[in-house]
């Protein structure tokens, strides 16, 4: 058991992409600057907020989540803990379309009701981050 503390800055424009922690809950302090924060519950309703400095936000263990700075010129930085020393981050597009080996089209077809074309643009599509 423990924590882990991390220092996160996010440039203007920059997002932090749907992901989730499959083994950890994560606190988000804003040290300053500005973010839009969403979270996704079980009964897959989005909760958004817009936090500022000196806001606090929970993302709880397992639940898809993501970060946005909206600004066009301003820096926001961060400190996020984990109640867990290996909280492990599930990043979720390239953990759908670039698994290794690959998810089989039909399935990704059915499951996001796309058409083979599109399906296939994703699964070539290098997404940003990856499962740890």
């Amino acid at each position: 058991m423990g924590v882990a503390p991390t220092y996160l800055q996010f440039a203007p424009g920059s997002i932090n992409s749907l992901h989730s922690h499959p083994r950890g809950s994560e606190i988000f302090y804003v040290i300053e600057g500005e973010l839009e924060a969403g979270v996704i519950d079980t009964a897959n309703q989005l909760y958004t907020a817009t936090l500022k400095q000196g806001s606090i936000c929970v993302f709880p263990k397992g639940l898809v989540h993501y970060q946005v700075n909206k600004s066009k010129t301003k820096l926001s930085t961060v400190i996020a803990v984990f109640n867990s020393e290996s909280a492990g981050r599930l990043t979720i597009p390239p953990a759908t379309f670039s698994t290794d080996p690959p998810i089989p089209t039909d399935v990704l077809m059915q499951a996001f009701s796309l058409d083979a074309a599109t399906t296939e643009k994703l699964k070539r599509t290098k997404f940003q981050g990856a499962g740890r």
